[in-house]
């Protein structure tokens, strides 16, 4: 898998205000309200249409369309997670760069929301998957450098590295939108934030080992230690994904 598709959905949540948890409505069967803005000159030439239901929006560009569209959404308890335009989906990498763009003229754009829980719990189960890519990678390292290929270790830490952070950005963006609190969380009786501040000091040591270019001491510190930190931040990640189904069937 790509390592940017774990993080891919959330994208969305950059043009919108998510600062608390998103509630979802009591409702299965949602229904969004039509914003009608008589004025707008666009309204004869395009339609938009948010969960196959039509809306009419006073917007000019993609990103104020999200925006719109998330403002009914989150008024539900849902959240927009995927936009496309006359039935080409925008890919995330390229969503940034056409925020701007101009609404096209004759041309329906339809957005899909979700429930905050099924976001997380989806993206969540792509860092499962990330982080087997990672074992992969932190093995194929520490033969690299048992074979003296320091150059080629060197490039695919850093691409252990990159999973790393966006599976560290999921989990942080998965506790704000769901509204788990980690500060009171424990794994098998360790309480989460320890975890999370020893793994900060894993990836500390291997900057210093890289800095110093301790090709040793890099082979053994990926050999015999970092299958181990994988297996916690997989079980981790595991036990958060069940805390939101909790959460989720209190809500009901």
């Amino acid at each position: 898998m790509r390592v940017d598709a774990v993080t891919v959905k959330f994208d969305m949540l950059s043009m919108g205000d998510h600062s608390e948890p998103i509630r979802r409505e009591s409702s299965a069967n949602h229904r969004f309200a039509v914003v009608r803005h008589p004025q707008s000159s666009y309204h004869d030439a395009m339609a938009i249409y948010l969960d196959e239901q039509e809306l009419t929006l006073d917007a000019t560009s993609i990103k104020d369309v999200i925006q719109a569209a998330n403002t009914q959404a989150i008024s539900l308890g849902r959240i927009v997670v995927e936009i496309s335009v006359d039935g080409q989906v925008i890919p995330a990498d390229d969503l940034a760069a056409r925020q701007d763009d101009p609404l096209p003229e004759g041309k329906d754009i339809k957005l899909v929301s979700s429930r905050p829980s099924e976001l997380a719990i989806d993206t969540l189960n792509q860092c499962t998957l990330a982080l087997d890519e990672a074992r992969k990678i932190t093995a194929e390292s520490a033969q690299l450098l048992q074979q003296d290929n320091v150059n080629g270790a060197i490039e695919e830490i850093a691409k252990s590295v990159n999973i790393w952070q966006q599976v560290q950005s999921v989990v942080s963006q998965s506790t704000q939108l769901t509204g788990i609190d980690l500060n009171t969380r424990q794994l098998d009786g360790e309480p989460i934030n320890d975890i999370i501040q020893q793994h900060v000091g894993h990836l500390t040591d291997l900057r210093d080992l890289l800095q110093s270019r301790d090709t040793l001491g890099l082979a053994d510190v990926l050999t015999y230690e970092w299958p181990g930190v994988l297996d916690r931040w997989q079980q981790l990640i595991c036990e958060m994904i069940t805390w939101i189904e909790q959460e989720d069937k209190t809500d009901e």
